[in-house]
C-alpha cells in the first residue's frame, strides 16, 4: 500500500513525515504540485519520503485519472491500494481519500486531552481564539492562532513559534513543540475547516463564501469539516444558509431568531457599546453542552467590543465556552480581562483623533467595510488598513472593494 500527499506548501511536508514515521499506509510519496520546496526543506524531509515533482494536471476528474496520469509519467501505483491525501483547496476536481484536515486525527489517535476547541470561519477566528485564551489563562493550555503558537503553563505564557500557519498540519508541529509541557486544554485556529479532533468546534461566520480549488469548491464547503466535532457552534445565518443538514449544533445570533422551526440558542437581549468596555446582556435557549446539560440563562458580559461585529465575536466565544462546560463566572472574568488584539480592529485615541487599525493577513472586503462603518460612529476617525496578498486563502476582490468604497462615500457625507 502507498499514500500520496498532495501539496507541500500547505503542510504536506509535515503530514508526509508523520505518515512515514507512523508507517500507517506503507510507502509515502509527497507531490510538490506548486514546486515550492527549497533546498533547506529537503533536509526536513524524512529519508523514506519519496518526492513527485510532476506538474499537476488540473483536469483530473477522479482517482483513476490520477493513477493513469502517474503511470503515463513512469510512476506505477495500484489503484486499489493507493491512498490520496490532499488539502480541501487542492485544485483537483475531486477530493482524496483524506483531506489534510481529516488525516490529522488518524495521525493523532493517541492524543487525549480534557478539552480540544477548534475555530474556523471567514472572519473573527483569531479574535475568538484570543478571547477564549483569556478565559483559559489560568489553565495549562496549548494555543495555535495566526498570532503564533504558544502555551499557557503555570499561569505564564511561553511562545513556541512566532511565524506559523494555521493549516491543520501545524497542529502536528505545535504538539511536538509542546512535548516538554503538561497541558489539558487546546485552542486551535484553522483556516478551512476542522480536523474532527475537537470536543467543541466553531464556525464564526461565512460572511463571504469565496471560491477555492480553482472554483471547484467554496469556503462554506471546506469549513463544513468543522461539523465533525463532538458539538459545533455556528453563527445562525450561516447555519441557515449552508448547514441545516448538520446536527448537534448550537446557533448564536445578534438577536433572537427563528426560521423554519430552527431557533438561535444564544443571542443578545440588549447591549451598550463604548470604546473601552461594552456591556452585553445575553440569553441562552436550550444550549447543549458536552456533558449533556442544557442551559437556559440570562447574564451580562463586560468586555472590549467597540463595534457590532466584534460583539459577534464575543457571542461566538461565549457560545463555545458554555458549550464546553466552562463556568459562567470564569467566562465573565476572562472576557473582562480581554483588551483586544493590536492591529485587529483596535481603537486608540491620539490628539483627539480616534484611530482604527485593521491590519490583518486575511484582509478582505468585509473587514474593510466593517472598519469604515466603525469609524462612522466615532468623532474624528482615522482608519489604517493593512494586509498581505497570497498568505491566506482569502483574497480581496478589488472590484467589489472599489464599488463598496464608492457606495460608502456617496452615502456618508461624513467620509468626504
Amino acid at each position: 500500500m502507498s499514500v500520496i500527499v498532495l501539496d507541500a506548501t500547505h503542510g504536506g511536508l509535515l503530514i508526509s513525515n508523520a505518515l512515514s514515521k507512523n508507517n500507517l499506509f506503507g510507502d509515502v510519496w509527497l507531490w510538490d504540485i506548486y514546486h515550492t520546496l527549497k533546498k533547506e526543506d529537503y533536509i526536513r524531509l524524512n529519508n523514506n519520503v519519496n518526492l513527485i515533482n510532476l506538474p499537476l494536471d488540473y483536469n483530473l476528474k477522479n482517482k483513476t485519472d490520477l493513477i493513469n496520469y502517474l503511470k503515463s509519467n513512469g510512476l506505477v501505483f495500484n489503484e486499489e491500494e493507493l491512498i490520496i491525501v490532499s488539502p480541501i483547496h487542492c485544485p483537483l476536481k475531486f477530493i482524496g481519500d483524506y483531506t489534510h484536515h481529516s488525516i490529522i486525527p488518524v495521525l493523532l489517535s493517541d492524543f487525549n486531552k480534557s478539552l480540544i476547541i477548534e475555530v474556523t470561519g471567514v472572519k473573527g477566528k483569531t479574535s475568538t481564539i484570543e478571547m477564549l485564551s483569556s478565559i483559559f489563562s489560568n489553565r495549562n493550555t496549548l494555543v495555535l492562532s495566526s498570532l503564533g503558537a504558544r502555551i499557557s503553563y503555570n499561569c505564564e505564557d511561553f511562545l513556541l513559534k512566532d511565524n506559523i500557519s494555521i493549516t491543520p498540519a501545524s497542529i502536528l508541529e505545535i504538539i511536538d513543540l509542546a512535548s516538554d509541557y503538561n497541558y489539558d486544554y487546546c485552542l486551535f485556529e484553522s483556516s478551512l475547516g476542522g480536523t474532527g479532533l475537537a470536543n467543541v468546534g466553531l464556525v464564526t461566520n461565512i460572511v463571504e463564501d469565496y471560491p477555492i480549488a480553482r472554483n471547484n469548491r467554496s469556503a462554506s464547503f471546506a469549513k463544513a469539516q468543522m461539523f465533525n466535532s463532538g458539538l459545533t457552534c455556528c453563527e445562525f445565518d450561516s447555519y441557515i444558509t449552508y448547514y441545516t443538514n448538520k446536527k448537534n449544533v448550537n446557533k448564536f445570533s445578534f438577536e433572537e431568531k427563528e426560521e423554519n422551526g430552527i431557533k438561535s440558542n444564544l443571542y443578545l437581549n440588549s447591549y451598550k457599546i463604548s470604546l473601552d468596555k461594552s456591556v452585553l446582556n445575553i440569553e441562552t435557549n436550550d444550549l447543549k453542552t458536552i456533558s449533556g446539560k442544557t442551559i437556559n440563562e440570562k447574564f451580562n458580559i463586560e468586555t472590549f467590543a467597540p463595534s457590532k461585529y466584534q460583539i459577534y465575536n464575543v457571542l461566538a466565544c461565549v457560545c463555545v465556552a458554555l458549550t464546553s462546560d466552562i463556568p459562567l463566572n470564569k467566562i465573565q472574568n476572562g472576557l473582562m480581562k480581554y483588551k483586544g488584539i493590536k492591529g485587529r480592529s483596535s481603537v486608540k485615541v491620539k490628539n483627539n483623533i480616534n484611530i482604527i487599525e485593521e491590519i490583518n493577513p486575511g484582509l478582505n472586503v468585509t473587514a474593510v467595510k466593517k472598519a469604515i462603518f466603525m469609524g462612522l460612529n466615532l468623532d474624528n476617525p482615522c482608519i489604517i488598513l493593512g494586509g498581505e496578498y497570497g498568505i491566506t486563502c482569502e483574497e480581496i476582490d478589488e472590484e467589489s472593494l472599489a464599488q463598496s468604497l464608492e457606495d460608502i462615500l456617496n452615502n456618508n457625507p461624513k467620509m468626504n
